[in-house]
């Protein structure tokens, strides 16, 4: 399949079903062009371990695409909130930070 049009796409068990955005709606309706996926994510080429429910890695394996900054993984454009429960492998750290930070 080359192309997919379609208002949604849900990844995930069918029975039950558990799509956690229908209840984030647009006025009385679902947003159109919503990604629903239950269990873990994995972009781009990275080690083979899981260590999140989203994994991103900088190579993309066999495609050409190159970022406009070279091995960046993520380029977040708005607010972001991160919300840290203490239960995680780094207690009660919610951000763990390994390499070098550039604050504007």
């Amino acid at each position: 399949m080359r192309d997919l049009y379609t208002g949604k796409v849900y990844i995930g068990p069918e029975d039950p079903k558990v799509d956690q955005s229908i209840e984030t709606l647009d006025g009385d309706k679902e947003f159109e062009g919503t990604l629903a996926s239950v269990g873990p994510v994995f972009l781009g080429e990275h080690s083979d371990i899981a260590f999140g429910h989203v994994n991103i890695g900088t190579d993309i394996g066999l495609q050409k695409f190159v970022p406009q900054m070279k091995g960046r993984a993520l380029d977040v454009e708005g607010d972001v909130s991160i919300v840290g429960n203490g239960s995680g492998a780094q207690g009660v750290n919610a951000l763990v930070i390994d390499g070098d930070v550039f604050v504007t």
